[in-house]
């Protein structure tokens, strides 16, 4: 199978927010459930050997982990529903009440919304490059751009020296069993953390990173261009509120020209990857799953679920469904991409 990284990364964009758009609106359990299957196949499907996405596989693992075991707490907490399974003494406080099955389905489909975005985010970060994203980004959000995937990538490098210094420190015969105990985990943890953030801004600084042959008249039109789009943005919110779908659109719509209008080059000629077919299908599978689910919320609101008051079987849509299946695109297209 070729990598991933030859797809084109706007078309995992694209992909990823599909992906995410049911965990988002919905707590529809069999939608959410498909969805996961989803990305799981399509996570599986990523080359074995790919390093990158190692730490964000062991992030998503832990993500999910934690989001399982908040079902217990959501059980506890909760003591609403018709479906009663168990009472705890009233007496005790926070947890006592009924148990009821309501409870536990909110917090199954809390858990599979939640696993679900972790899961797309490692497939997304295993599979992208992030600086040919930086690189198609307007010259406004550039430096944002360069911000955001400095601080993404600090998550797996913490995640690994933290697993480091834990054995390590495992092998001097230190037991992590107290909060005294922990210092000789976290004070090695925030020296790496440390010395990494002054790398990085020395090797910044070393490429002359910040530095621009612009003019003052240009840095302010690319600022006013900047508040312009942020003020269409905040304006589109209580539009998109009120249900003016389409006028939130349009106003969005325009925020983006604002910002790609007099887009400034770069002069320096990096080789991007291009669009091919199977990227061009990932892409289209992605806007007709949006369509779907935009269509779907602004129709009647068919991905709304709540298990409150009463407990009721969830209704499927098969149309829904396939557009969630569609996907499952970059799981067989990306065999094609050398061929």
């Amino acid at each position: 199978m070729s990598p991933p990284q030859q797809l084109h990364p706007v078309a995992w964009l694209l992909w990823f927010l599909a992906v995410g758009a049911v965990p988002l609106t919905s707590r529809q359990p069999l939608y959410l459930l498909l969805t996961l299957l989803v990305v799981i196949v399509v996570h599986l499907a990523l080359p074995a050997g790919e390093e990158r996405g190692n730490p964000w596989r062991l992030f998503a693992y832990v993500g999910s982990t934690v989001a399982v075991l908040s079902i217990g707490f959501n059980v506890l907490t909760v003591h609403t529903g018709d479906r009663a399974f168990a009472e705890l003494p009233d007496s005790w406080p926070i947890i006592g009440g009924p148990l009821t099955y309501n409870a536990l389905v909110y917090g199954v489909a809390s858990a599979l919304a939640i696993s679900s975005l972790l899961f797309a985010a490692a497939t997304f970060n295993a599979a992208v490059r992030h600086m040919e994203l930086i690189r198609r980004l307007p010259s406004s959000f550039q430096q944002f751009g360069v911000a955001g995937a400095i601080a993404l990538s600090y998550v797996p490098h913490t995640m690994q020296a933290g697993r480091d210094i834990y054995d390590a420190q495992r092998a001097r015969g230190h037991q992590m069993r107290s909060v005294g105990a922990a210092r000789a985990f976290l004070v090695p943890l925030l020296g790496n953390g440390l010395e990494r953030a002054i790398t990085t801004s020395e090797a910044l600084e070393t490429r002359g990173y910040g530095s621009t042959d612009l003019g003052s008249r240009q840095k302010g039109l690319g600022r006013w261009r900047f508040a312009l789009a942020l003020l269409l943005l905040v304006t589109a919110l209580p539009l998109l509120a009120t249900g003016r779908i389409a006028a939130a659109l349009f106003v969005a719509l325009v925020a983006v020209a604002a910002l790609t209008v007099g887009r400034r080059q770069s002069k320096q000629r990096v080789q991007l990857t291009g669009w091919d077919r199977p990227s061009l299908a990932i892409a289209t599978a992605a806007i007709a799953a949006l369509g779907v689910i935009l269509a779907a919320i602004v129709a009647g609101q068919s991905l709304s679920y709540s298990p409150f008051p009463r407990l009721v079987w969830p209704g499927f849509n098969p149309i829904i469904g396939a557009a969630i299946l569609l996907q499952l695109a970059p799981a067989f297209v990306a065999h094609r991409v050398d061929r």
